[in-house]
């Protein structure tokens, strides 16, 4: 007989879409860039405000909520 981890679809009345806004939440919390005065990256870029690895993070983020915006799954940040 399966069984089923707390939290999974289906377990104590988890839904897939919880559990999917749940992971995006978690990714945007992941890829949400601290201080820029904490990465020399985005101290040394004067033209803009963050380093590319965080700027594309912030791209992810975008990617992400609309993502969760298309499935109409609503992600508490």
């Amino acid at each position: 007989m399966p069984t089923t981890r707390a939290g999974a679809p289906g377990a104590g009345g988890t839904s897939g879409s919880q559990v999917l806004a749940q992971a995006l939440a978690d990714a945007i919390a992941y890829r949400e860039p601290g201080s820029p005065s904490d990465c020399t990256g985005c101290e040394n870029c004067p033209d803009a405000a963050l380093c590319d690895d965080h700027a594309a993070d912030l791209d992810l983020i975008d990617a992400y909520l609309a993502l969760a915006r298309e499935l109409g799954i609503e992600v508490e940040l």
